[in-house]
């Protein structure tokens, strides 16, 4: 859910920044955001198949601290002078998080409920994933037009100058981090509770 949250909300600003800010026209907009699903889409099944050798805990945890580094990178070059390449490179970051992290954690869902459940259950995936959607582009839209027409002192977020607009998508991906964080947190501590609940099962057994 947070990372849906996360990716949904900055693939509304996205546009906007490359359009308004750097100067793209719509054929290069489309171009430099599709660096984020051509990694998802090349790492997603190599997570897969490395989560069915090293169980499905570490790789999401590993995916969700590619998926912050990605963000905060953004953060950082994203200003009025950000290149193809460096808006490339961080928009892959976050691609190859995103596919390192869903793949596993899709599969650890389904692998923890009866066969007779799945239906459900990736119906819940589903309505998660369109509800992070949803939620991401009123929290993090609403950060971002907040925070430009602050720096712009007034007016709207697509009239707001440059400056205001590259500040604002600064501070907006700042609270991606902080959301991917929470994630990651939880993640870890999943991670724990699953290793203590297996050595205690071992030892139970012993």
């Amino acid at each position: 859910f947070i990372q849906f949250v996360c990716i949904s909300g900055l693939l509304l600003i996205l546009p906007f920044y490359l359009q308004d800010v750097l100067g793209y026209g719509p054929r290069g907009v489309g171009l430099l955001l599709a660096a984020v699903p051509i990694t998802l889409g090349f790492t997603s099944p190599l997570s897969g198949a490395l989560s069915d050798r090293l169980g499905t805990r570490p790789v999401t945890v590993a995916g969700l601290g590619i998926t912050a580094v990605g963000f905060a990178i953004a953060a950082l070059l994203y200003d009025l002078d950000t290149t193809a390449l460096e808006f490339v490179m961080a928009g892959a970051i976050i691609g190859i998080g995103i596919g390192v992290f869903q793949s596993p954690n899709n599969s650890a869902i389904l692998g923890e409920v009866p066969p007779e459940r799945l239906g459900v259950t990736s119906g819940m995936l589903t309505i998660n994933r369109i509800g992070g959607s949803i939620v991401g582009i009123a929290i993090l839209g609403t950060v971002w037009a907040t925070r430009t027409t602050t720096y712009a002192g007034g007016g709207t977020a697509e009239s707001a100058p440059p400056t205001a607009q590259a500040a604002g998508l600064s501070d907006t991906l700042v609270v991606a981090v902080v959301f991917t964080l929470i994630g990651l947190a939880l993640g870890v501590t999943a991670w724990i509770l699953d290793r203590r609940d297996a050595r205690e099962a071992v030892a139970s057994s012993a």
